[in-house]
């Protein structure tokens, strides 16, 4: 399954054969080229003219290497580009990739990270400001705002994600950089996303900067969701072993069991390793199976995924299947509290079409709850 947005590998200068600089260094970033000499013997005309040749093919040759050394100088002493945090985790990541003896394969596991928004929720101990990400509480929206309702029941305003906060993030240039993100779901019946009505027992709104944000309670008496402080941070996360994305890579290097188990376990030493339970965008690490896309695809187009009849609906479900890799990981939210417990201790899955998220149509979501 190809994946947009996916980082692209850094080969680093001595793939292309540049020089360490440091030597150069030593001669003022100044290489020296000597007039080369080569004696001409009284040898006959061909033996000369093959020397001359040869000459010039290391005159040649010294040129090159000069303006290699000289780019090589000019990097070292210029400024160096900072290393950014999704660096730094990516380079974490190829620790752990050599760690569990998978160096051969680093470049082609490498060039499949991408860059995700981690979220850690805390216990608020006193009131958040208007539009401050959390989850729980009663929502901030603008005048005028209609809560999303299944049928007369209104659902639940589950978290909201001030976009501000995520822009200087890789993953965040996916996102608007201002204006808030709001997520509702039916908290009491936990749709699991694979019947096509439950398209009404969820929702995402988009909320652009400016709009005039006020606190609003819910209309009926059902307490709001306790109110939890959302913080935001940089993450990196690998395709999982469930996903066609790996199958695709385990089969290209063909794999033993026991090279599988080792990048199953980099995968959770990756996750383990950073303090988020929750993200932005991203692979899903998956309670069950990691290819959602395509009961998605489905389910959003009014065909259950596991009740599919044959016939004209079976036609209509494999052209649906073709494009089911548009969709993308916009939301995984884990457990959080015995209200917000997905199934048993689960986690719930948002998607968004890719052209979707880039034309902000946020109420094209799907959710699919998986649970151990």
């Amino acid at each position: 399954m190809v994946m947009e947005c996916q980082a692209k590998p850094d080969w680093g200068g001595e793939r292309f054969g540049v020089g360490s600089s440091s030597r150069s260094g030593e001669a003022g970033c100044t290489p020296v080229h000597d007039s080369i000499e080569i004696p001409l013997m009284d040898l006959d005309s061909r033996l000369e003219e093959e020397l001359v040749k040869r000459r010039w093919i290391a005159v040649a040759v010294a040129l090159v290497v000069g303006v290699i050394a000289m780019a090589g100088c000019g990097r070292d002493s210029g400024k160096s580009t900072p290393m950014t945090p999704e660096d730094a985790l990516r380079a974490k990541a190829d620790k752990l990739l050599r760690k569990k003896r998978l160096r051969k394969y680093q470049e082609a596991i490498r060039a499949m990270y991408l860059p995700a928004i981690g979220m850690t929720a805390e216990r608020a101990t006193s009131s958040l400001d208007v539009g401050a990400s959390k989850v729980g509480g009663d929502p901030d929206v603008p005048v005028g705002f209609e809560w999303p309702k299944n049928g007369e029941r209104e659902i639940d305003f589950l978290l909201q994600i001030d976009l501000s906060t995520c822009k200087d993030f890789e993953a965040g240039a996916l996102l608007p950089s201002e204006g808030t993100l709001a997520f509702f779901y039916d908290v009491e019946d936990q749709p699991w996303g694979m019947d096509p009505t439950d398209k009404n027992r969820f929702a995402c709104r988009y909320f652009p900067p400016g709009e005039g944000m006020q606190r609003r309670e819910r209309s009926d008496e059902i307490e709001p969701l306790d109110e939890y402080t959302i913080h935001v941070m940089p993450m990196i996360s690998l395709p999982h072993v469930t996903s066609t994305a790996f199958d695709e890579l385990a089969e290209r290097f063909d794999w033993s069991e026991s090279q599988i188990e080792r990048y199953d376990d980099v995968v959770l030493d990756v996750l383990l390793d950073h303090p988020a339970r929750h993200s932005l965008l991203g692979y899903p690490y998956p309670e069950q199976n990691a290819d959602m896309e395509l009961e998605v695809q489905l389910a959003f187009h009014g065909i259950e995924p596991f009740d599919i009849q044959e016939g004209d609906e079976m036609k209509r479900a494999n052209k649906l299947a073709e494009d089911a890799d548009d969709w993308i990981l916009l939301l995984e939210l884990g457990t959080i509290d015995d209200r917000m417990m997905w199934g048993d201790v689960g986690s719930l899955y948002w998607w968004i079409r890719k052209q979707d998220l880039a034309e902000r149509r946020f109420k094209n979501v799907w959710v699919i709850l998986q649970c151990g």
